[in-house]
């Protein structure tokens, strides 16, 4: 941050941002990077919900920009913004996993203030804080990223990620720049996959009906490297306790195409303690399923996933 005017209050920032995520993790609540906190006796914010691109009133370079996801229903206003179906959310962001990021200007005029800020943030390579919504007013950050280029005909920046996501991370050299993208993208995926299916699922376990979201997964029913089946789509996804997740994974659980449970016989037959027991319990039940039918686990999916339990017993 050597060129950088704003450098201690953005290390503010990035010191706060850090403390949020070493609490509640790497994706975020709007209400949690909402609050103010405190600098030489000033409010300071990560950003406002009337604009993209985010200057504080302390600071005379951009600390932050954001990606919103609106609700279902409401359109979406740049081409960088992703709506809330999975196709499309995954086609503008992870197609061509090693180009960098896009994120469009704000309104049509290259020559507004905000479009202006982020010329300026690459001239000077200042580290920005990227609020990339992986649900509505639930967001994944990516920081530090760097604008590296600024197109003035396509209206939009070029962004890309430090190697690592921490404060003060140096933008890495372009040899090493397409895998620094690959690896945030990989984790963007994560993240999005991982909002949508809990979301759906209400939080809950689909097998124990457990309620608590930091306790429960998003399991693939086909992994992610099948490229027919293993989408990341929702119907591709179950909501499990990472207790379940384990055991799914392990093929000591499986769910039939009609979604029942069945557990392994090297499982039922072993007798160790009332969490083995609870496991047990579920065989033959059914899981408990979204409100959505276009969410529900989809059978040929399951189909395979299930041949995968069966000879797993063999």
């Amino acid at each position: 941050m050597r060129n950088d005017p704003d450098a201690r209050l953005r290390a503010s920032a990035f010191a706060r941002l850090d403390s949020l995520r070493a609490i509640h993790g790497d994706v975020l609540a709007d209400r949690m990077i909402s609050a103010p906190w405190t600098v030489d006796g000033a409010e300071m914010f990560f950003k406002t919900r009337a604009r993209g691109i985010f200057k504080p009133k302390a600071m005379s370079t951009v600390l932050s920009i954001t990606t919103v996801m609106p609700r279902a229903g409401r359109e979406t206003r740049y081409a960088d913004q992703p709506g809330p179906a999975a196709a499309e959310a995954e086609s503008q962001v992870f197609t061509e996993a090693a180009t960098p990021f896009r994120y469009s200007f704000m309104g049509d005029d290259p020559e507004a203030g905000p479009n202006l800020l982020m010329r300026e943030a690459m001239a000077l390579q200042v580290p920005l804080i990227w609020f990339w919504a992986v649900a509505p007013s639930v967001y994944r950050p990516i920081a530090p990223v760097f604008v590296i280029d600024w197109d003035r005909h396509a209206r939009e920046v070029a962004l890309a990620p430090a190697l690592e996501e921490r404060a003060g991370a140096p933008l890495p050299e372009p040899d090493l720049r397409a895998y620094a993208i690959r690896q945030s993208k990989q984790r963007q995926h994560q993240a999005l996959f991982r909002a949508r299916v809990v979301s759906a699922y209400r939080g809950r376990c689909a097998l124990s009906g457990l309620p608590v979201s930091s306790l429960v997964d998003a399991a693939h029913i086909v992994e992610d490297r099948d490229e027919r089946l293993g989408q990341p789509v929702v119907s591709n996804g179950l909501c499990l306790s990472k207790l379940h997740h384990a055991a799914f994974d392990a093929h000591l659980i499986g769910i039939d195409t009609d979604r029942r449970v069945h557990i392994a016989e090297r499982l039922i037959l072993q007798r160790d303690g009332p969490m083995l027991e609870a496991i047990k319990s579920l065989h033959g039940r059914r899981l408990e399923l979204p409100r959505l039918p276009e969410n529900h686990p989809d059978p040929a999916r399951l189909k395979v996933r299930f041949a995968q339990f069966i000879a797993a017993a063999g």
